[in-house]
């Protein structure tokens, strides 16, 4: 925790205007999903329910409708994030 012992940073992601997060899904290095945000709630405490996350590399996958020059492009992002306790 970069912030102090047992302190919790939570990752929020912030839409471009003029788009819109259809999903912001979270999976351990097992391919479990371990988060699965909703529309309005964007973020991720580093928490499974109640318990918190070991330390350790996580995949992200984040679909999104976003407003290119006029037109509905769909797009498609997965990446890392890192936990460290």
């Amino acid at each position: 925790s970069p912030v102090g012992q047992n302190a919790m940073v939570d990752l929020q992601l912030t839409p471009f205007a003029n788009s819109e997060v259809i999903r912001f899904d979270i999976f351990d290095r097992m391919g479990k999903l371990v988060h699965k945000s909703s529309p309005g709630n964007l973020m991720w405490d580093g928490r499974f329910g109640t318990n918190p996350m070991p330390s350790g590399v996580y995949v992200y996958f984040i679909e999104a409708n976003v407003d290119v020059c006029g037109k509905t492009e769909n797009m498609k992002k997965a990446g890392t994030i890192t936990v460290l306790r």
